[in-house]
């Protein structure tokens, strides 16, 4: 989803909170580039834990932001209108989609404003089964829960190591840079599109 139907910029994320150049680049790292996110992600800890957490290892003049940006970034999401094409042709073609994210228990109150996910056959997120990509026993489960032969499996994910887990538990894929034109590419010689 990360980068593929949305944007996903933590940078950007705290540019819309405040223009500090100094405060972005403090408060950055102290949200996006430790644990708790990866704990929000894997649905382990609340929203008021992270804060917690977070505000431990910051000075309490940032507080109030961090508890903002924890609260409420999904209103700076960028949703990728250019890739609704190519998910409806995958999907008039027959393909069967499915939205497959590491996103926190949040992610149930934007999902509605990603267009695209209209047509997905299915959707498995970190937070609602407590395992996260890269990690083989996140795609083993969504294997199972989805009844997907994986042979049958194609992944787009915007990471490399994600694609190198899939390919661990035998789901080809490839790394989706933001070229459309290059995706769609892949795709054909893959007889996919």
């Amino acid at each position: 989803m990360g980068n593929v139907l949305l944007e996903f910029n933590p940078r950007n994320i705290v540019s819309h909170f405040t223009q500090d150049a100094k405060t972005i680049n403090y408060i950055t790292p102290m949200i996006f580039g430790h644990q708790e996110w990866l704990s929000l992600d894997l649905g382990t800890i609340t929203d008021d834990e992270a804060i917690l957490s977070i505000c431990a290892r910051v000075d309490s003049t940032f507080h109030p932001l961090v508890t903002q940006i924890v609260k409420e970034w999904p209103v700076t999401n960028y949703y990728y209108e250019s890739m609704i094409p190519l998910v409806n042709t995958l999907k008039n073609r027959g393909m069967k989609l499915y939205l497959l994210s590491n996103a926190s228990i949040k992610f149930h109150t934007y999902k509605k404003d990603i267009r695209a996910l209209d047509v997905f056959d299915g959707i498995v997120i970190s937070a609602d089964i407590h395992k996260a990509k890269p990690d083989p026993a996140f795609y083993e489960t969504v294997l199972t829960q989805l009844k997907l032969d994986r042979s049958e499996c194609f992944m787009i994910d915007d990471m490399k190591a994600n694609i190198e887990g899939a390919a661990q538990c035998g789901i080809k894929g490839t790394i989706y840079t933001g070229d459309i034109k290059a995706l769609e590419q892949t795709l054909t010689e893959k007889g996919i599109l």
